[in-house]
């Protein structure tokens, strides 16, 4: 049997699936497609308004997230400074570091941080050291061995 934060009809059990902290700072919450696994994953979640369609596994994964939607964090630390921004996927223990506000990214690597708070509509490429080996930016720009194409194709060795 689980215990139960909240109140009806906004409750939500604490246990091995949310995690040890999941919504423990606020007494009732709306939970709409929300999927939470892990220890402190998806813990700020508790803004004023609905957090809809995000997953977070991982513990902290998305661990500052307030009002951001449609949201993938996968990893440990996945997204973990992510507050408002949406629609960004990143898989890769502590991956989509420094993003706070932008959204429809995708990130795939581990220790991929340094990120632009806002970063926007980019495609990030990394190795499991964090090394970025290709990058697709907002402007539809290639880098491959660059973090920041300069043109339509952008080569570095």
């Amino acid at each position: 049997m689980s215990t139960l934060i909240g109140t009806a009809p906004d409750q939500v059990p604490v246990n091995g699936m949310l995690g040890d902290m999941a919504f423990q700072s606020k007494a009732s919450v709306t939970v709409e497609k929300l999927t939470i696994t892990g220890a402190n994953a998806l813990r700020g979640s508790h803004g004023a308004g609905a957090i809809t369609s995000n997953f977070a596994a991982g513990d902290s994964a998305l661990a500052s997230n307030t009002t951001g939607n449609y949201n993938t964090a996968s990893g440990v630390s996945a997204l973990q400074n992510n507050t408002t921004g949406g629609s960004n996927t990143a898989l890769g223990y502590n991956t989509g570091q420094g993003i706070t506000t932008g959204s429809g990214n995708t990130i795939l690597g581990a220790n991929v941080t340094g990120l632009a708070a806002g970063l926007t509509n980019t495609i990030i490429l990394a190795d499991g050291t964090g090394v970025v080996r290709q990058t697709i930016d907002s402007s539809g720009n290639v880098g491959i061995g660059t973090s920041s194409p300069g043109a339509i194709l952008h080569t570095f060795k």
